[in-house]
């Protein structure tokens, strides 16, 4: 941290030559402007020193960066996000994970002596399963999904359907395969955990994380995580309506639900059709949250574009008008404004894009 700056003021308690603002800031008089930012002077002196011309001894801490002044606040909170104080998420979830704060297990969850987070409720079950260390779940057999993913189907012993999604990966090599294309995997299962709560907190349908947990053994990284299933099907598997005002309100209904995600100040980065749940009575739900990341001030602008283009690469039935309809109800909007359509514009020109390239280079 930068040292402090000290001055000398007279008996009025002002800098020679400069005002002071009601925010503290102190500009003027002989030195940079950058020299006197920062909060209310602090006298070291309060009282009145005996002479009217004694000087005294004034402090201003200049502003520290804003980079070193956010590590500074996350310290102070404890590494929670500053909109919710909630569990961890995105990619402080994923630096964590393994770290100080992450020794700390959710509120309802429990670490296990395999290092494993687990609910607390249904830990008994959850180690006979064969999940309370990462060297058992990957023991489980399982169908493989590509070079990295494997999933395992379970039963619970409620008959709820379990699904564990593994992981299992040299760093080395995925970091340098997908260096050229900036486009870093995500491939944790305690992210995914803090993710899911996250998202529950704020109102939004998602699976429930049962357990979760990571090892590293040299370069290779083993990770998985368990979730309960999530009633409803995907929307790519289901038959569009054929009514009109049932489609638009099946739309909506999806609208609403990307639109809560967005104002909590979350993105999903894979908002495809089948990674949108639809039970009736219950409405949309997401799933596949390990990429999910959140801001305080809101998600920007190319990644919502991101969301909405997702959905419209991979929804092939809905018309032009029920498409600038969904957008504005994604936005709040009554009608479409200019403002609207110049964004559907871009959002049009992402999804022609995707559907060039493929999801992964979209």
């Amino acid at each position: 941290m930068t040292a402090p700056h000290w001055h000398t003021s007279g008996p009025t308690g002002r800098l020679a030559g400069c005002r002071r603002f009601e925010d503290g800031r102190v500009r003027g008089g002989p030195r940079s402007r950058a020299t006197h930012r920062g909060p209310v002077p602090f006298f070291e002196d309060e009282e009145d020193p005996g002479s009217s011309h004694a000087p005294r001894v004034v402090r201003t801490d200049p502003v520290l960066p804003s980079r070193a002044r956010g590590r500074r606040l996350l310290a102070r909170d404890g590494g929670r996000h500053p909109a919710g104080g909630g569990p961890p998420f995105g990619r402080r979830a994923a630096r964590s994970r393994r770290g100080r704060r992450g020794v700390t297990a959710p509120p309802g969850y429990e670490r296990l002596p395999g290092g494993v987070l687990a609910r607390s409720e249904e830990r008994a079950w959850i180690e006979a399963l064969g999940l309370g260390a990462v060297d058992e779940a990957f023991a489980l057999p399982g169908e493989r999904r590509g070079e990295v993913k494997s999933l395992v189907r379970l039963e619970a012993p409620d008959g709820r359907r379990v699904f564990v999604k593994r992981y299992a990966y040299r760093r080395p090599e995925a970091w340098l395969r997908c260096a050229f294309k900036w486009n870093f995997p995500v491939w944790s299962g305690p992210r995914e955990l803090h993710n899911l709560l996250a998202l529950a907190d704020a109102g939004l349908r998602v699976p429930c994380p049962l357990a979760a947990g990571e090892e590293d053994r040299g370069a290779r990284r083993r990770s998985f995580v368990a979730l309960a299933e999530l009633p409803g099907r995907p929307l790519a598997a289901l038959t569009p309506p054929a009514e009109r005002e049932t489609r638009r309100a099946l739309l909506f209904a999806v609208a609403r639900t990307v639109r809560a995600l967005h104002e909590a100040g979350f993105w999903h980065k894979d908002l495809y059709l089948d990674n949108v749940f639809w039970e009736p009575g219950l409405g949309p739900g997401l799933i596949d949250c390990e990429r999910v990341e959140r801001r305080a001030d809101g998600p920007p602008l190319r990644w919502r574009i991101k969301d909405y283009a997702a959905l419209d690469y991979s929804a092939t039935w809905p018309s032009q008008s029920e498409r600038l309809r969904f957008l504005c109800e994604c936005l709040g909007l009554a009608r479409p404004t200019p403002e609207a359509r110049r964004l559907a514009r871009l959002v049009r020109r992402k999804a022609r894009r995707m559907a060039r390239r493929g999801r992964k280079g979209a």
